[in-house]
C-alpha cells in the first residue's frame, strides 16, 4: 500500500476485536436508567476506606472508544486492606416485572493461583442494605470465583484476574437479572472493589462504562435488546456471537446457520441453546449468516443476521499488539509495528497517550490505528506491507480494510493505493478525513 501524500490513517480488519456496542432500547422494555458517562459522572457517589491509593474516579476518556467512564486503580503494598465503592443514584421502578442490569467493563485484580483482590456488584432495594448480586444471576460474563484476600470481598463471589482482552484494551459486557419488582419500589446499584494489603494486578484495576437498568413488564413476548454482530476472523480463531433477549421468563434460545453460497447449502439449526454461540477454530466452511430465535410462552422473535467472514490469518491485523509510548507514535522512536514492514515515518496512534494523526472519526475495531506518513523525501510516499500465505489456487479472495485521513495540513488530501504481489487491486484514490466521530470508510 502506498500513500502519495503526507499522512494517512488506515485500519486493517482481519481478526475479532472485543468491543461492546451501545445499549439499545426495545419496544417492550423500559430503560429505567442508562449512564454512558459521556457528559458527566452520572451523579454516582464514591465511598473509600482509609489509605486507598486509587479510588473510583470519573474520567472523560477511560470508557469505550475514549469516552467517559469510571475507573479505580486500587492499592498495592500499603499494609492494610483497602476498598472503594461506587454507588448509583436511586431509581424508582415504574412497572411490575423483572429488572435487568447491564454494564461494560474491564478489570485486572491480583491472581497468582489465589484470588486476593476483586470486585462485585451489589443492589439495595427500598433503601435497605446492599446485597451482593450472585453469580447465578448473571446471564453473560459473570464472576470468576470467590475472593480469598483480606478485605470487604473476603469469601464473596467477584471478578478476579484479567478480563478477556484486558491488555488490548477491550471491554466485556456483563448482564445480570436483579429479580422481580413491583411498581414504586426503588433500587440502587453499587460496584464494590477491594484490595488486600500487599500486591495488586495491573492498572487500571477496574473500569466501568454504559451502566444500564432495564425493566421488563410482566407477561410480555420476547424482544431482542442486543443484536449479534457481524465479524471477520482469521482461519483457526475462535468466534463468539451473542444475543440478549428480554421478556417474561423463561427465555429459550435457538441459533440458525445459513452457509454461503446459499443456493447449494442447507440451513442448519445449531446445537447451541444459550444466549451465546461459540465457534472454535473457524474454517472457510463456517462462513455465512448466523441468527438467533428467542422464545417464551408469549411468542418468538428472530434476531438480525450476523455475517461471519473467514479470512486468511494475518499478524496483528488490528494493530493492537504494540503499545507505542513515545509521542507521537512513530516507528522511528518506538520500534517496528509487529508483523508489518514500512517506513520509520509510519506509526501507531494513540502514541504516548495522544492521537495527533488519528484526530477524527471513530476507530471501527479495537482502540488503535496505524498511520502512514510520507517518508520518501522525493515522492512523499510511504508503504505498509505484510506477507500473507495460505492461498488456494482457483479460489477467490478480497481485501477488506478501513481508511481515514488526518484532518490537517490546509486541506491536503492523501491518496491510497492497495497492491497484492505488485498488482494494483485498489487504484490510487483520495482519502478525505471522515470528520467528527463518523465511522472510518470501509473498503
Amino acid at each position: 500500500m502506498s500513500s502519495k501524500s503526507l499522512l494517512l490513517a488506515v485500519f486493517f480488519l482481519g481478526a475479532l476485536a472485543l468491543r461492546a456496542p451501545a445499549y439499545p432500547s426495545t419496544p417492550n422494555s423500559v430503560t429505567a436508567a442508562l449512564w454512558n458517562f459521556n457528559s458527566g459522572d452520572g451523579s454516582f457517589a464514591v465511598a473509600n476506606s482509609a489509605g486507598v491509593e486509587g479510588p473510583w474516579t470519573y474520567d472523560p476518556t477511560v470508557g469505550i472508544g475514549g469516552t467517559g467512564g469510571w475507573f479505580a486503580n486500587g492499592s498495592g503494598a500499603v499494609g492494610v486492606p483497602t476498598s472503594s465503592v461506587l454507588t448509583s443514584p436511586t431509581l424508582t421502578i415504574t412497572a411490575r416485572g423483572p429488572v435487568t442490569l447491564s454494564f461494560d467493563h474491564r478489570y485486572s485484580f491480583e491472581y497468582d493461583g489465589v484470588r486476593w483482590d476483586g470486585g462485585n456488584v451489589r443492589v439495595s432495594v427500598n433503601g435497605g442494605p446492599f446485597v451482593v448480586v450472585g453469580n447465578s444471576q448473571f446471564t453473560i460474563n459473570g464472576y470468576t470465583g470467590v475472593i480469598t484476600g483480606h478485605g470487604i470481598l473476603t469469601d464473596q463471589e467477584g471478578f478476579n484476574s484479567d478480563s478477556p482482552g484486558y491488555a488490548t484494551p477491550a471491554f466485556i459486557r456483563s448482564i445480570a437479572e436483579l429479580g422481580d419488582f413491583q411498581a414504586g419500589e426503588t433500587i440502587a446499584i453499587q460496584f464494590a472493589a477491594g484490595w488486600d494489603e500487599l500486591a495488586l494486578g495491573s492498572r487500571p484495576s477496574w473500569v466501568i462504562d454504559n451502566v444500564c437498568v432495564v425493566e421488563i413488564p410482566a407477561d410480555t413476548p420476547p424482544t431482542i435488546t442486543q443484536q449479534p454482530q457481524s465479524q471477520t476472523a482469521a482461519i483457526g480463531r475462535d468466534v463468539t456471537f451473542s444475543v440478549m433477549g428480554a421478556g417474561t421468563a423463561p427465555l429459550t434460545y435457538r441459533w440458525i446457520f445459513c452457509p454461503k453460497p446459499y443456493w447449494d447449502q442447507p440451513t442448519n439449526i445449531l446445537a447451541a441453546t444459550g444466549a451465546t454461540l461459540t465457534l472454535s477454530k473457524v474454517q472457510p466452511i463456517d462462513a455465512g449468516d448466523y441468527l438467533a430465535v428467542v422464545s417464551n410462552g408469549f411468542g418468538s422473535v428472530t434476531s438480525r443476521v450476523a455475517t461471519l467472514t473467514v479470512c486468511l490469518p494475518m499478524i496483528n491485523p488490528s494493530f493492537e499488539a504494540d503499545r507505542f509510548s513515545i509521542t507521537p507514535g512513530y516507528v522511528l522512536n518506538n520500534g517496528p509495528i509487529t508483523g508489518w514492514s514500512g517506513s520509520d515515518a509510519n506509526g501507531i496512534n494513540p502514541g504516548g497517550g495522544v492521537s495527533p494523526f488519528a484526530d477524527n472519526g471513530t476507530i471501527p475495531r479495537g482502540n488503535q490505528v496505524a498511520f502512514l506518513q510520507g517518508g520518501d523525501p522525493i515522492s512523499q510516499s510511504s508503504t505498509l506491507s505484510q506477507r500473507v500465505s495460505g492461498f488456494t489456487v482457483g479460489a477467490e479472495y478480497y481485501v477488506q480494510y478501513y481508511e481515514n485521513a488526518r484532518n490537517c495540513c490546509s486541506g491536503t488530501v492523501p491518496f491510497l493505493e492497495v497492491k497484492i504481489g505488485g498488482a494494483t487491486i485498489v487504484a490510487a484514490h483520495p482519502v478525505p478525513p471522515v470528520g467528527g466521530t463518523n465511522p472510518y470508510a470501509r473498503v
